[in-house]
């Protein structure tokens, strides 16, 4: 046996590691390409298999009657094109290769959101992503809105009038609203459940009596007419907000408790650690880390740019500089910080950017305790090997953070945990200890 049918033998198809997935932005690429079609001919495309309950709501919130569809031999196939992140699989791991993929492959989205490449004329395949609910939420409201314009030109060639039902817009329609809430009708709502998911992405929560109200923050007016407008509005997702889980947040900042007392600082007794001690927590979200530090004796500066999340601390006592971080200098803080906690937002390398930031910030004998993505630990891109490159220059410990941390934040993606003092040049040390061990 060589040393390849020795891997492939002890590869779990179904549990494969975290680095064999696509991240959550290249499964997003790859479901914004799916497009519907009235035959399984589509050259050059991957078929996409969805739940047969996914089918049924596609259906439903285009405003077609499913048993007329089946009358008239009406089936709708999803396909998808090739993208970057999908060939760099199959450059990996595929048996036929990369040529003419489309033929030897299909792609099959499961009930539990995994997505498999599966073999067309063999069995086998292995998970290539797992797809979070929200991604397939607007999978299923894209294609709903362009199957009338596939479906309505077929059926009229037939001479048949399309048996539809009432559509998401005609119940949108028919929101009002009232003293800062989105109130419904007293009439029955044919897509209510869609609806609600609408605007529970928007930020909203449903109250008893048939309204939904808005965080402060939140226009609901403004909301109501993007959503008439046909826009998609998902707040978690356009502000990557992920909060951070709290035996997580304690475990970061008694990381950097830890670092800073090798550097030297001197700390109070417990419980009040960090007391006199200024925190910088540069992507605040609702206080998860902040709220720690502070337990712990510091006085914490909070940036967000969020209103909602800006509002949230506030009501929690904390400073808040609602400004972009990216946009901020340390003049604009008052100075350096020698301790700084964060989780930065992960998608399209701004965690990167974030972290290049935050180190600006940290005074010569400071610490910085932060999150990031797992992309750039072995990425090619260019942003990648020079974040690797600048992290040589200073004393890091590398420790990552399990797949399904956040998942109550609504991710299941894992992240890394680097704790940095500045400026030491080392080699990054791997290593787990730091976080697993180190309890406040």
């Amino acid at each position: 046996m060589n040393q390849n049918q020795r891997t492939n033998k002890e590869f779990d198809s179904h549990n494969p590691p975290a680095d064999w997935l696509l991240s959550d932005d290249a499964a997003c690429e790859l479901l914004e390409g799916t497009r519907p079609f009235l035959s399984p001919e589509y050259p050059g495309l991957y078929s996409l298999s969805v739940p047969l309950g996914v089918t049924y709501l596609i259906k439903e919130r285009a405003g077609f009657d499913r048993t007329a569809m089946l009358r008239h031999s009406m089936y709708v196939w999803l396909a998808v094109p090739q993208t970057p992140a999908l060939l760099a699989v199959l450059e990996k791991w595929a048996i036929y290769g990369t040529h003419d993929g489309p033929k030897h492959y299909r792609l099959e989205l499961l009930e539990n959101g995994s997505l498999y490449l599966k073999y067309q004329q063999i069995l086998g395949g292995r998970k290539i992503a797992q797809i979070p609910k929200a991604l397939v939420d607007q999978l299923v409201e894209r294609i709903a809105a362009e199957l009338p314009g596939v479906l309505l030109p077929a059926l009229a060639k037939k001479g048949v009038k399309a048996a539809s039902t009432r559509t998401v817009a005609d119940d949108m329609s028919q929101l009002t609203v009232v003293d800062g809430r989105i109130k419904l009708p007293s009439e029955r709502l044919h897509h209510y459940g869609t609806l609600k998911r609408l605007l529970e992405q928007a930020g909203a929560s449903y109250n008893a009596g048939g309204s939904f109200s808005f965080p402060p923050g939140i226009d609901a007016t403004e909301v109501l007419g993007r959503l008439m407008a046909g826009e998609k509005i998902n707040v978690q997702q356009q502000t990557q907000f992920f909060a951070t889980p709290e035996s997580l947040a304690r475990k970061m900042v008694t990381a950097a408790i830890s670092a800073a007392r090798e550097l030297g600082h001197v700390l109070m007794p417990a419980p009040k650690v960090l007391d006199g001690v200024i925190v910088l927590e540069p992507e605040a979200g609702q206080g998860a880390l902040a709220l720690v530090a502070r337990e712990l004796g510091a006085k914490v500066v909070c940036v967000e740019s969020y209103p909602v999340n800006a509002a949230v601390l506030r009501e929690r006592g904390f400073e808040v500089h609602e400004r972009d971080f990216l946009s901020l200098s340390p003049a604009d803080l008052g100075g350096k910080f020698s301790v700084i906690i964060a989780n930065p937002p992960f998608s399209r390398s701004q965690d990167i950017a974030h972290v290049r930031h935050m180190l600006d910030f940290l005074a010569p004998d400071g610490v910085l305790s932060v999150l990031t993505s797992t992309a750039w630990v072995e990425g090619t891109q260019r942003a990648h090997e020079s974040f690797r490159e600048l992290l040589q220059q200073y004393n890091v410990v590398q420790t990552p953070v399990p797949a399904g941390t956040f998942r109550e934040s609504g991710t299941q993606v894992g992240a890394v945990h680097l704790l940095i003092s500045n400026p030491v040049p080392m080699e990054p040390e791997i290593g787990s200890a730091r976080l697993e061990l180190l309890e406040v």
